[in-house]
């Protein structure tokens, strides 16, 4: 066997194209393998009606898989076939997808590199450029979106019926709407920015049986989210989950504010030693009260004694997180009422809108409970996101971060189909 039965083979070029020439070039430590076309059965890529040979265009050149640690690159000069109906166009190549420098192969083999190490990683890897692989990346995400739109209109792959939303921010104080399917672990799709409007604009696009048949929308407390569901989603107030980590961190917030301003008052009375005590304790009050070792337990008990706002913002935000541990719905609802009035009660503001959340938010509180849902994956889906922005040293656009995203995160199918 010679080299172009060799080449001819590995490639896998179906008939009527054929290798005729094989060359390696020492110099450039390139394997050259040249490919033509017999002339036989030249059909319109379009109508697949036989035509005419036009002529030939200029050489073209792809990067294929290595061979023995040197560079392949194929080379042919492309018929062009003449067809009455839609005039003169050009062949495709079996090897190579159109507007491609890469085979198929090779494409195939820098997606499964990118997938694991930064792309400038994968570029030194395959020895070409991070520019080139980002253009791979983006064809294959193209791809991937139109299987999974396909698969959808075919029936073969089922619009989730649960969903999770949630924001990132991926450059600065720009955000990003994630929209997740929490059983698939997967990104459903991505929004710019975190407003009402082109989430409702997503959810209108459903049709309307899809949207019936979602089951529960988990979410943290930001309103133009919950409001977009609520317009949008048949019985949304019935499927809205928020999440007990975000309640919890609301009223943890509220408790550091109040532990500063108390600070600060000690600050403005030159009373050192009461700042100071203050300030060492935040590390502890932050903790769950359940099992605090003993060293946390004694200066949470001296704050407790000392001072008093913060020390009765301490116990508003146990008592809360001990309500979220119940399961009884309406054990839960009861004590959050009970929770909210004792808290309006008091004379601390920043306690006081958390008591105001969970007034205006109860029926997505309870629904954790009636659902038996969270926003976890969301949550873990944030966490990947983040290790995808780390891998990639950053995004200079909302499209460059929205194609790394999917790419890594959308459950898509990314490989090129190879023919035969």
């Amino acid at each position: 066997m010679d080299s172009t039965q060799l080449y001819q083979r590995i490639l896998g070029l179906p008939a009527p194209w054929q290798v005729s020439d094989v060359q390696i070039n020492e110099i450039s430590c390139e394997v050259v393998v040249r490919v033509t076309h017999t002339g036989h059965g030249l059909t319109c890529p379009t109508c697949k009606h036989a035509g005419n040979l036009h002529d030939h265009a200029t050489m073209r050149r792809w990067r294929h898989l290595d061979t023995c640690q040197m560079a392949t690159v194929i080379e042919c000069c492309i018929p062009r076939v003449r067809c009455d109906e839609h005039g003169v166009l050009q062949l495709p190549v079996p090897w190579a997808g159109p507007k491609s420098r890469f085979t198929l192969m090779f494409e195939s083999h820098a997606i499964d590199a990118m997938l694991l190490c930064p792309r400038s990683g994968a570029a030194e890897l395959l020895g070409s450029s991070a520019h080139s692989l980002g253009r791979i990346a983006h064809r294959a995400v193209e791809r991937g979106l139109a299987r999974k739109e396909k698969s959808r209109a075919d029936g073969k792959l089922a619009f989730p019926t649960g969903l999770s939303i949630d924001e990132k921010s991926w450059r600065g104080r720009r955000y990003a709407t994630i929209i997740g399917d929490p059983v698939r672990g997967v990104i459903e799709d991505m929004l710019p920015g975190n407003g009402k409007g082109l989430l409702e604009q997503w959810f209108g696009r459903l049709d309307l049986s899809v949207r019936q048949a979602i089951e529960y929308v988990t979410m943290d407390f930001h309103k133009p989210f919950s409001s977009a569901v609520v317009a949008t989603v048949p019985d949304a107030e019935d499927k809205i989950v928020h999440d007990k980590f975000h309640l919890v961190k609301a009223a943890n917030d509220a408790m550091e504010q109040t532990r500063r301003s108390e600070m600060a008052k000690c600050r403005d009375k030159k009373d050192k030693d009461s700042e100071k005590l203050l300030k060492s304790t935040r590390f502890a009050l932050l903790r769950s009260g359940t099992d605090l070792k003993e060293k946390y337990q004694d200066q949470v008990d001296m704050v407790d004694e000392w001072f008093q706002e913060t020390g009765d913002a301490y116990r508003m935000k146990e008592s809360i997180r001990q309500i979220l541990s119940m399961t009884s719905v309406e054990e839960v609802s009861k004590r959050l009422m009970e929770w909210a009035d004792w808290v309006k009660s008091s004379h601390m503001d920043p306690m006081k809108k958390v008591a105001n959340l969970v007034v205006d938010r109860m029926k997505g509180i309870l629904n954790i409970f009636r659902l038996r849902k969270s926003n976890a994956n969301a949550e873990s889906l944030n966490a990947r996101i983040q290790a995808v922005r780390v891998k990639s040293r950053g995004h200079r656009n909302y499209g460059a971060f929205r194609r790394d995203i999917l790419f890594h995160l959308g459950g898509l199918e990314l490989h090129p189909v190879f023919p035969g």
